[in-house]
């Protein structure tokens, strides 16, 4: 579960908010994962994996270099994302 609430909590004349806050799952990609999309051992999991991430449920992290890899990446890796 992702996102934050407010609960007040009542102790003596006092009203406290606490604010309950979930994170959010951060993962750290390689370059592999992008590729995944188009192998099919593991098609099925990555199109679940950036599903989850355009749904804001998890954080996609990648380094300088996938960045880099990725710009010199296959034409059908570079249009899918």
């Amino acid at each position: 579960m992702c996102g934050a609430f407010l609960k007040y909590r009542t102790i003596g004349f006092i009203k406290i908010s606490l604010a309950l806050r979930y994170e959010k799952t951060t993962l750290v990609f390689d370059t592999s994962v992008f590729g995944g999309i188009h192998d099919i051992e593991f098609k099925i999991e990555t199109e679940q994996l950036f599903e989850m991430v355009r749904a804001g449920d998890i954080i996609c992290v990648y380094s300088d270099l996938s960045e880099f890899e990725l710009e010199n990446a296959p034409e059908k890796i570079k249009t899918h994302f």
